[in-house]
């Protein structure tokens, strides 16, 4: 997930709430560019979290990211939904 703006001049401060409700056995929320202000979880950078999963196959795995990282809600938010696409193949 990146940072509003992103790959430009990124905003900074923007806070992350609730990625810490996302944790699943198969899911992993991996921070990169993300900082504690007074006790918030807040962007700090473009790549801020990082979600990985794991799954039966390419498809579910990617398929349990995708909806993990629409629950981490932050200003700008964004990701990509194509992450894996040479494995997933053409839809």
């Amino acid at each position: 997930m990146a940072a509003a703006h992103y790959p430009g001049a990124v905003r900074l401060g923007d806070e992350i709430p609730g990625w810490q409700h996302t944790m699943h056995n198969d899911v992993r929320v991996v921070h990169a560019s993300s900082a504690d202000q007074d006790g918030n979880m807040v962007t700090n950078g473009g790549r801020v979290p990082c979600v990985t999963a794991l799954g039966d196959n390419i498809t579910i795995a990617a398929e349990r990211a995708c909806q993990v990282a629409d629950q981490i809600i932050f200003n700008g938010a964004q990701f990509r939904r194509d992450s894996g696409w040479r494995a997933l193949g053409p839809k």
